[in-house]
């Protein structure tokens, strides 16, 4: 304890001792996100409470943001409250400058959702935005969503649905998109 890491809490640890496999294939992923290419499947942590779960996540995000993969990938970490609505997910989404990615389209985003100065063309659900938002965080480089205690997603069924199935869409057209889960099972 006196060196600030507690099993179990999420923190960092100094070492992530006996997680090599796991580091490696989130490594080998997003190697396929930085060249442009969608990796062959997505990525589920599943484990018990304490065994390191978070702590992977948290060293996914910050090795993103590494010089190996420096303007190539970007990587979102995902609360799992964002998953309340629809519009939360959008929300969650949006990022600085993501607006002109979408510029030419039919899509108007909700001053309620965004705040003011977010309007162009006509007025769209946030369903409909989920794949256009999803489609232009991917334009120019690879995208991982790293979403935590995954088991949790149960509690939003529709809202979850629609995310994985526009997540499942924007892969399936060659889109750079990984998505990671980590969670504890519930059986």
């Amino acid at each position: 304890r006196r060196f600030g890491f507690a099993p179990g809490a999420g923190r960092q640890p100094p070492v992530l001792a006996g997680r090599e496999e796991e580091q490696a294939t989130i490594a080998s992923a997003f190697d396929d996100l930085a060249c442009g290419w969608n990796p062959s499947a997505d990525i589920a942590l599943v484990g018990p409470r304490g065994n390191g779960k978070t702590a992977i996540l948290r060293w996914a995000e910050s090795e993103a943001n590494s010089e190996r993969w420096k303007g190539s990938l970007e990587c979102i970490l995902l609360d799992p409250s964002c998953f309340r609505s629809e519009e939360a997910v959008v929300a969650s989404l949006a990022a600085p400058g993501w607006i002109e990615r979408l510029a030419g389209t039919q899509f108007r985003i909700s001053a309620s959702v965004f705040g003011a100065g977010f309007e162009v063309g006509r007025t769209a659900s946030a369903n409909d935005l989920l794949e256009p938002v999803l489609q232009a965080r991917c334009a120019g480089h690879g995208i991982a969503l790293l979403i935590d205690e995954a088991h949790t997603l149960d509690q939003n069924p529709l809202v979850t649905g629609a995310f994985l199935r526009s997540a499942q869409v924007i892969a399936g057209r060659g889109r750079p998109l990984l998505v990671v889960l980590a969670g504890t099972p519930t059986c």
